[in-house]
């Protein structure tokens, strides 16, 4: 049994035990993380002078979907977001292309989260899951 396997089964095993509302925030980072993984991939395989529209025209359906149901970032269950900046975001040209991701916060004082995250998708999505 590979470790995604084994990572798929540990959730399943907690989204069976928890409670409804843990649930949802589970399935909403979940999406979020493959809505971010399907965008970075998509930016991978465009040409290079049309990789940063893109990533811009990608991210728009994101932030709207954000806007309407908030969320958790799955690197850190305290940083509630409820959109991206998505004039602020961009890519690190490496050959990995890692997104670099401005998160608006859904509290009060509507701080933006500058994350310069070196997000390798897939590695990342296996330590969320």
């Amino acid at each position: 049994m590979g470790l995604s396997s084994r990572l798929q089964l540990l959730l399943r095993s907690v989204l069976a035990t928890c409670g409804s509302a843990l649930r949802r925030r589970f399935l909403s980072e979940q999406m979020l993380v493959q809505q971010l993984d399907s965008c970075a991939d998509l930016v991978k395989t465009t040409k290079e002078s049309q990789r940063l529209s893109t990533l811009l025209r990608e991210l728009e359906p994101i932030h709207f979907s954000l806007g309407n149901n908030s969320t958790s970032l799955p690197i850190g269950p305290s940083l509630q977001v409820n959109g991206l900046e998505v004039r602020m975001c961009s890519y690190f040209p490496s050959n990995t292309l890692p997104l670099k991701l401005a998160f608006h916060s859904a509290e009060p004082e509507g701080n933006i989260y500058d994350l310069h995250l070196l997000m390798y998708w897939k590695s990342f999505i296996h330590r969320c899951l």
